[in-house]
């Protein structure tokens, strides 16, 4: 991930669970592993038995809160519901921290060529293919973290409990590996269809997107910390609110249509047209978002970051 634009300044962490089965509502958190790829850390927790999954969870949820971007892989899905039930049944917590979350998976299997060719998108399968299985040290499928974790409970085995966190140490270390590979991924277009992450001043920051564009304009919602007093922003080319309850942010900027060009002009928006300049799209204080149908993403995801900065 050192090739996503959208990470830098960012703290982000690889995230990955084992647990007693696929049904929060039955089954439990074994252990909760974290890699910093910055760092080159990896900081685990686990359950050692099921009176102190508590303690588990709310260390895990502690943690997340300590990054602004969290990587995993089939974790929207999985490892992040999975984790604010067990946190609401523990009574741990009633919502996880807000970051930025950042799923390999569903990035892989929407964005990468390759993907609809291969027989598996699992995680070794990935790692197989980009030539990274020799650099995997544990031997056991995920699966087996059940029956090994019965044996550890049962038995006090911990070679079992050690052979546990083995395998979830190494599926972090190793998706941090396959998120370094990934450097053909379209960082812009993804960031646009699924969302990314602005840092502002004093520590704000907000999850941006997914995006629209249409010929009348760009739109998305985004969500930030829930904050003292709600705000609305009016103006000749944009509407911009927020939600304090919530922290939900409603951004709609207008666009102007010619000859197939769909454009934003920069003097009817509450963003310096200088923070611009740089980008291919910019022309004599207009932003150029679509051309025949082709989205600037780049250009898209800019403005939005930029309109937004006004909130703080």
């Amino acid at each position: 991930m050192r090739h996503d634009p959208y990470l830098k300044d960012h703290r982000y962490c690889v995230f990955d669970i084992e647990t007693t089965g696929l049904m929060p509502s039955k089954d439990m958190l074994i252990s909760a592993s974290f890699h910093d790829p910055l760092t080159g850390e990896t900081t685990q927790f686990f359950s050692d038995s099921p009176l102190l999954e508590k303690i588990t969870v709310q260390k895990t949820v502690d943690k997340l809160a300590e990054y602004d971007a969290v990587i995993t892989y089939n974790g929207r899905r999985f490892d992040l519901p999975f984790l604010l039930y067990r946190a609401k049944v523990c009574r741990a917590a009633s919502a996880l921290p807000l970051f930025w979350s950042i799923d390999l998976y569903q990035w892989l299997r929407r964005y990468w060529p390759l993907a609809e060719s291969l027989p598996s998108l699992r995680q070794k399968a990935v790692e197989e293919v980009l030539g990274l299985s020799e650099k995997r040290t544990d031997e056991i499928d995920g699966a087996e973290c059940i029956s090994l974790y019965t044996r550890f409970l049962s038995l006090g085995d911990e070679k079992a409990k050690e052979t546990i966190l083995l395998h979830n140490a190494d599926d972090v270390r190793q998706l941090s590996r396959v998120a370094d590979a990934i450097n053909f991924l379209p960082w812009h277009q993804i960031a646009f269809e699924s969302g990314f992450s602005s840092l502002y001043p004093g520590g704000n920051r907000a999850i941006l997107g997914p995006a629209r564009l249409t010929n009348a304009g760009l739109s998305l919602k985004a969500k930030t910390a829930p904050g003292a007093l709600p705000a609305s922003f009016f103006g000749d080319g944009y509407r911009l609110e927020y939600s304090s309850e919530d922290g939900i942010i409603s951004l709609n900027v207008a666009a102007e249509k010619n000859e197939g060009l769909v454009f934003a002009d920069l003097e009817r928006l509450p963003a310096d047209p200088a923070r611009f300049s740089e980008l291919p799209g910019f022309h004599e204080g207009f932003l150029l978002l679509s051309e025949d149908g082709d989205i600037n993403y780049r250009e898209c995801n800019a403005l939005s970051a930029a309109i937004i900065s006004t909130l703080f």
